[in-house]
């Protein structure tokens, strides 16, 4: 093991290199992204926490990749141990190694000049169906930074791909959905994308409980995405600006009726055409819905 020399009161003497590092409250993350790592690194910041919970920690990150399941545990022990740590990335961060570096506490993350920073290829899906499902716990906020730099960068990628194109489109559509958005993370970019879209064949499945809930997150931005919206199924809601905006005005009805509108209907508004109310489908019905109930089941005990 590499020794450094260090000058005391008794004159020098050589200490591990390692230790050294540790005691100026420097950790590394280098190579692959696995078990050990993960057994290493949280027994260091452990150390360090103990030693002194005030002081930051700089954890210095260069990777090729590995275990993304290694990965999300580091992410979480870099969230929620309570220590101020700058994550640094340098030379080359890599895959699993690049969402680390993008979940590092607000403010915190760095880049040396010139890292190269890369994700997997995204275009994959603008050549052929494919399908991919970002779960994130609405109660659980140290994955929101990740998620909005996961979106931003799926985006990004698709929307770069389209413009190479000589028609400026995909070869297949892409289909976002956005599902229970603004209960919990909301994609801060999103009335930038959703202008744009559809000219990409890339268009956006917005989720949502209420329209006040989309303007407290969007602010003045939710009349751009609100505007830029083709279709739109309306439930029963008791959420005044979504009853007036959505049903009353839309329905020309008075708006204590379309505070009242019936639970087990739909309302279905098509952008050039007129409105139309139908009974809310009933999932149970469908005849797949047992073998998803079943499936569903299924990953939860495996997990």
């Amino acid at each position: 093991m590499s020794s450094v020399l260090i000058k005391d009161t008794q004159g020098k003497k050589a200490v591990p290199l390692d230790a050294q590092l540790l005691s100026e409250r420097d950790v590394y993350l280098t190579g692959e992204i696995n078990e050990e790592m993960l057994v290493d690194f949280h027994g260091r910041m452990l150390t360090l926490k103990r030693a002194d919970k005030e002081k930051s920690v700089r954890v210095w990150l260069t990777s090729g990749g590995g275990d993304l399941n290694v990965a999300l545990a580091i992410i979480d022990i870099i969230s929620s141990i309570g220590l101020k740590i700058d994550v640094i990335g340098y030379s080359s961060v890599y895959s699993a190694g690049a969402l680390i570096l993008a979940a590092g506490q607000n403010k915190r993350r760095y880049c040396l000049p010139n890292t190269e920073i890369m994700i997997h290829q995204i275009i994959d899906f603008m050549k052929r169906p494919s399908i991919l499902f970002l779960k994130i716990a609405d109660v659980d906020e140290s994955n929101y930074t990740l998620a909005n730099f996961m979106i931003n960068y799926f985006i990004n990628r698709l929307y770069k791909y389209s413009d190479m194109q000589e028609d400026g489109r995909g070869k297949i559509p892409v289909k976002i959905v956005l599902e229970d958005y603004a209960s919990g993370i909301f994609f801060q970019n999103l009335y930038r994308y959703i202008c744009t879209g559809r000219e990409r064949m890339v268009s956006f499945t917005i989720v949502v409980q209420s329209l006040a809930q989309l303007e407290a997150c969007h602010a003045e931005n939710a009349k751009t995405i609100l505007s830029n919206i083709d279709y739109w199924v309306v439930f029963s809601t008791t959420e005044i600006t979504t009853a007036r905006e959505l049903l009353s005005q839309r329905l020309e009805i008075p708006l204590a009726e379309a505070l009242a509108f019936p639970i087990n209907k739909v309302a279905v508004f098509v952008r050039g055409r007129s409105p139309i109310i139908t009974e809310r489908y009933d999932i149970t019905e469908h005849k797949k819905y047992d073998d998803w109930m079943s499936t569903e089941r299924n990953a939860r005990h495996k997990a």
